[in-house]
């Protein structure tokens, strides 16, 4: 919990409104969607629609968190997107550095 409360500082306040904007406007198809005819069935389309506006907020934090010089890995076989509050020091930015000069 702590993580994502420091992750949550370096997000800007306005991409903060913009993703529940976003999650609002999923929210309201996922309902709309079950309630509309035919009741109790989503259609695939929603889905769709929904994976659409959720994803740009999505990207947009990641990209602000790489800028930002937090450690961002992305499993593509499971979807999950792991962002570490841990910033690169310049001892491990040295290191690499050593290590690519001895090839």
């Amino acid at each position: 919990m702590q993580e994502f409360k420091e992750i949550w500082k370096e997000i800007p306040t306005s991409w903060k409104v913009s993703f529940f904007i976003c999650l609002s406007a999923t929210l309201g198809l996922l309902v709309g969607g079950f309630l509309l005819p035919p009741p109790g069935e989503i259609d695939d389309s929603v889905f769709k629609g929904c994976f659409i506006i959720s994803i740009y907020p999505t990207l947009f934090t990641v990209f602000i968190c790489v800028l930002r010089g937090m450690r961002v890995h992305y499993n593509i076989k499971e979807g999950e997107i792991t962002v570490n509050t841990k910033r690169k020091t310049t001892e491990e930015n040295e290191a690499t550095t050593e290590e690519s000069d001895e090839s």
